[in-house]
């Protein structure tokens, strides 16, 4: 499911700094193996790929960082297992940063 997610995301076909995209389902199944394997070795991250961008509305440019693809699955994994508990045992008043809830919410 985290493989999905980051596929389906907007810059899903984005390399990082390895240059691997795995777009055939071989090279998906060689991805789980490579993050199976980081997770029970001991998990650090790839350095990201600096890529330059334009600010909207300027001609002036920022820094964008472009993690590897395997690194985003990593974090997606830990988002699927740290949401659950952050929300059972979070403030049941607290409505900022939470999914599917915002600061507008909470003043109606």
């Amino acid at each position: 499911m985290a493989v999905h997610t980051i596929k389906s995301n907007k810059g899903g076909r984005t390399p990082g700094i390895d240059g691997a995209t795995y777009s055939t389902p071989a090279e998906i199944n060689d991805l789980l193996d490579e993050v199976a394997d980081a997770l029970n070795l001991g998990y650090v991250a790839s350095p990201v790929k600096r890529v330059m961008i334009p600010k909207p509305g300027t001609s002036e440019m920022r820094p964008l960082g472009v993690p590897t693809l395997k690194d985003r699955v990593i974090q997606m994994l830990w988002k699927f297992a740290v949401e659950p508990i952050a929300e059972v045992r979070g403030d049941a008043t607290s409505w900022g940063g939470r999914p599917f809830r915002s600061a507008q919410d909470a003043q109606n």
